[in-house]
């Protein structure tokens, strides 16, 4: 299993001050921010540069290619950790866990795309309070503060006929 750590802070930090397009003020609730675009026009760039960028925070996240996305404070990440799919909900500020969602996932890689890893490659979005994903296998949930909403399952990825809905207390 190989696990990808990344200090998320140091990360955003690092791309507000070396992109004059990206500003921590302002959430980044999907893939490439607001507008799915890469950039935020209330960005402000520095006076002056530092030398150098100071790590805040580190965790272990686990595998996978989803990048992290940030809604109101929290930081949220989706990743496999072991046979589970795992959405984690971080303090923006501490990098403390505040919840996490775990659903183990079976999934066989097919021999052409071992060399990618079974981690979800779906980057989450937060909606409206909502924080959706889509795992490697089919599976979309959405997920709002200490309540999970619901799980759909779309079926296995080379049938697409299963339908499952379910709803969860995770909290």
């Amino acid at each position: 299993m190989r696990f990808t750590h990344l200090s998320l802070k140091s990360l955003v930090l690092a791309a507000a001050l070396l992109s004059p397009s990206i500003s921590l003020r302002a959430d980044w609730p999907q893939w490439r921010g607001p507008n799915r675009d890469g950039t935020v026009k209330s960005a402000t760039i520095p006076a002056t540069w530092p030398k150098g960028l100071k790590e805040e925070w580190k965790i272990t996240i686990g595998a996978g290619h989803a990048s992290p996305v940030e809604s109101n404070g929290k930081i949220y990440v989706f990743a496999r950790q072991g046979e589970d799919e795992v959405l984690l909900c971080l303090d923006a500020v501490t990098g403390k866990e505040v919840w996490r969602s775990s659903q183990p996932i079976v999934y066989e890689m097919h021999e052409a795309a071992r060399g990618h890893g079974k981690g979800p490659k779906s980057t989450p979005v937060v909606s409206n309070g909502v924080v959706y994903t889509f795992g490697i296998s089919g599976v979309l949930s959405a997920l709002t503060a200490l309540i999970f909403v619901s799980r759909l399952t779309v079926g296995e990825p080379t049938a697409g006929t299963n339908l499952e809905l379910e709803a969860i207390s995770i909290g």
